[in-house]
């Protein structure tokens, strides 16, 4: 089976993890390619396409897993629409990708699943429409997240004071300023009775793998994430719980990734979808090998 990797760096936790355990699996014929995006070259010609890479043509290609974020995801996207017009499975395609890729769309397709609730939500471009924002999800405390993940912005953050919060957006607004990724803010209402409470959970080939809990505590105003996430046992899991996390992966046709839920007295609210997970986080954490799973998974699902 011939596998591409699409990583802008051919040294990654998971390029390295991956190959070191594909070489390990038993009766393994594994072929792995680590391709950057950016080298791939694209043609295209009435009903005929190829794909290039550094000026040789690259074919016969059985899998692809997708490992691109920030200012590589357009341009990933485009080359793995390449390899949707071959018969090369992916793992999580354009589809989902594009979905993804912007968080305030993710709300967007939430909302309209039937039965999904999610967290009053308020996109803005400037730090000007704050403070009306605010009063839109109900006021403090609310969490701000930029709309765009990459390491360019700081993230989110649960805020409890006005001055915290336009500080927050000051930083992230002259960040996006000097890279011109086109960043907006999303404010968000805090569910006060989950307690800061959500749930993520590792979702692979129609199964939950893992689900951990992130509780954040103010501290000076501002949130803070657990040093030790608490990991519930997949089986205590309501059925809802797992009918509902199964629906959302069908409608995005997640394969590989996170879905995050906040659990509270008003029923669960969604607020992520992830298919790109950070895979070294949730190994070196949670000491559970993620890597050999997926290889597992594709060994015996996936054919060549």
């Amino acid at each position: 089976m011939k596998i591409v990797i699409l990583s802008r760096k051919s040294k990654t936790y998971f390029n390295d993890k991956f190959i070191e355990a594909a070489n390990r699996y038993s009766n393994s014929n594994l072929e792995i390619k680590i391709l950057d995006p950016f080298a791939c070259q694209l043609y295209l010609e009435n009903n005929e396409s190829s794909l290039f890479y550094k000026d040789q043509v690259i074919t016969n290609i059985d899998l692809v897993i997708p490992r691109i974020n920030g200012s590589s995801i357009d341009y990933g996207i485009s080359v793995i629409k390449h390899f949707e017009k071959t018969s090369a499975k992916i793992i999580n395609g354009s589809e989902i990708l594009a979905k993804c890729k912007n968080k305030f769309e993710i709300l967007q397709k939430l909302q309209a699943i039937e039965g999904i609730k999610i967290p009053k939500s308020v996109m803005i471009k400037s730090p000007k429409e704050l403070k009306s924002a605010i009063s839109f999800v109900g006021g403090l405390p609310v969490v701000l997240k930029m709309s765009y993940d990459n390491n360019k912005s700081l993230g989110f953050i649960l805020i409890n004071d006005i001055n915290c919060a336009e500080s927050f957006l000051d930083m992230n607004f002259m960040l996006d300023n000097f890279t011109q990724i086109g960043q907006s803010v999303i404010v968000q209402e805090f569910i006060d009775n989950s307690l800061g409470k959500s749930v993520s959970h590792l979702f692979l080939g129609g199964k939950i793998i893992l689900s951990y809990i992130n509780k954040l505590t103010i501290v000076n105003n501002m949130g803070c994430p657990p040093i030790n996430p608490e990991i519930p046992d997949i089986t205590e899991l309501s059925d809802h719980t797992k009918n509902l996390i199964i629906k959302i992966a069908e409608k995005f046709q997640l394969e590989f990734g996170i879905i995050s839920i906040l659990e509270s007295s008003l029923g669960p609210f969604v607020f992520e979808v992830n298919p790109l997970p950070d895979v070294e986080k949730f190994e070196k954490i949670h000491k559970i090998d993620i890597v050999s799973k997926l290889i597992n998974y594709i060994a015996c699902n996936i054919r060549d």
